[in-house]
């Protein structure tokens, strides 16, 4: 039998590796909206990633001083759920790797752009 949470929110050490998983993903949105973006949104997205990386800073902090295991893994169901989902996730990379090693293109060629018919006014072809 398992202890289940009392609240919505992770508590302890579940918290901290919660918020340091939010902070590093949230980096990496805001490291790719960075890629070309108008000039009046560089200043946000940079402040946004800094940001995000506080978040990971403290995440991490809050983790490696909070006693205890993480209760998530803790549970063999929720563990075992988990393993498959990783196992799944490594095993479409690897189909990935492969496809990309091969030289065949997984999608059209991303230089054409997505077109769609342009709609034309009422009346006109």
């Amino acid at each position: 039998m398992t202890d289940h949470q009392t609240s919505f929110f992770p508590t302890g050490r579940d918290r901290g590796v919660t918020v340091t998983v939010e902070g590093f993903f949230a980096f990496v949105w805001f490291g790719w909206g960075q890629a070309a973006p108008p000039s009046w949104l560089v200043a946000p997205l940079a402040v946004g990633g800094g940001l995000a990386v506080l978040l990971t800073v403290a995440g991490i902090v809050l983790t490696t001083r909070t006693a205890g295991e993480l209760r998530v893994m803790a549970d063999p169901v929720v563990r075992r759920r988990y393993s498959i989902i990783v196992g799944l996730e490594f095993g479409l990379l690897a189909f990935g790797l492969v496809t990309l090693l091969t030289g065949r293109p997984l999608y059209g060629d991303p230089s054409d752009g997505l077109r769609l018919p342009r709609s034309q006014p009422e009346g006109k072809a």
